[in-house]
């Protein structure tokens, strides 16, 4: 998020937001192209209980196109989720519909705020970061007790 803040303040917001826009895509698209050709191999090396592999496989095949939009919660988040997107062969339209969705808002807000921003005045993103994090986090916490309500239902 920092990242995305000062190119908003330094390259200005149409430019910062083309630049990071095209950056999460590109970056979140090779990381499916690649878990799509190799990733469900390298589980099946990492994990070894079969079980815990199809959960996880139906966990994000359930979930996993809100977790694609929701992504940008914390670090890391986003690259795997594009990563278990290839590796559970999302098709590539949804998993590009999905991340879109989740990315181009984020970094059309921030780069906004870091462009409005100043060394004097650095309260737009400040409360843009908060905000975007209290809502992402909170999307991440709603899912997460959803998927537990669901779990406790199933027989």
């Amino acid at each position: 998020m920092t990242v995305t803040i000062m190119a908003g303040f330094f390259l200005g917001w149409p430019m910062a937001a083309a630049a990071t826009i095209s950056g999460f895509l590109l970056a979140g698209t090779i990381g499916y192209a690649i878990s799509r050709r190799y990733g469900w191999r390298l589980l099946n090396r990492i994990y070894q209980d079969r079980e815990k592999l199809d959960e996880m496989h139906r966990t994000f095949s359930t979930y996993g196109p809100v977790m694609l939009i929701i992504c940008r919660a914390m670090p890391i988040l986003p690259e795997v989720s594009c990563c278990m997107a290839g590796a559970t062969r999302m098709s590539l339209p949804k998993f590009l519909t999905m991340y879109a969705l989740g990315t181009i808002p984020y970094a059309l807000i921030i780069t906004y705020a870091g462009s409005i921003s100043s060394l004097d005045n650095p309260k737009p993103a400040i409360l843009a970061a908060i905000g975007i994090s209290l809502t992402l986090w909170t999307g991440w916490y709603l899912l997460g007790r959803h998927a537990r309500q669901q779990k406790l239902r199933r027989p």
